[in-house]
């Protein structure tokens, strides 16, 4: 029966563990790879907007440039809030109070980034930044803010 229950409890550590190595593969990407990915979404909604806006092709071109390092950042942002809410949820299904739960899991997301910036100084074109570090926090932060504020909601 231990083993049956040590077994359910590490199945359930595999959400975050499964994000922690998709985001440890994205930042393994080569920069042009990665810079491509971004281009194209970029260019796929200034391609959308463009038509209800009606953007020339040069206005396009411009707010395409401008558009891929703000979703560049988006995403940052994006995968460390999914990785906070998976990390607390595993934690609070083992049994950690709410509080320890959305602590570690912050601490744990955050050195989580600042190794994925050191990762990304091995990877041919990328750079390790601090300020990616900081973008990735505001991620957790702003994760932590709305189910803060839905479990204040659904409390009341």
């Amino acid at each position: 029966m231990q083993s049956s229950q040590r077994k359910t409890k590490l199945l359930r550590l595999l959400p975050p563990l499964a994000w922690m190595a998709l985001i440890f593969l994205f930042s393994a990407m080569p920069s042009d790879s990665s810079t491509r990915q971004s281009s194209t979404l970029a260019d796929m909604l200034v391609s959308v907007a463009g038509r209800f806006l009606f953007l020339d092709q040069t206005a396009r071109v411009l707010l395409s440039a401008r558009l891929e390092p703000v979703l560049r950042k988006l995403a940052h942002m994006t995968e460390y809030a999914v990785l906070f809410i998976l990390w607390r949820h595993a934690l609070r299904s083992l049994g950690n109070t709410l509080k320890k739960a959305s602590f570690v899991s912050a601490l744990i997301c955050i050195l989580y980034a600042a190794s994925d910036e050191l990762h990304q100084l091995f990877v041919p074109g990328r750079s390790g930044m601090v300020m990616d570090v900081g973008i990735d926090s505001l991620g957790v932060f702003i994760a932590f803010i709305i189910l803060f504020l839905m479990e204040r909601k659904r409390a009341k």
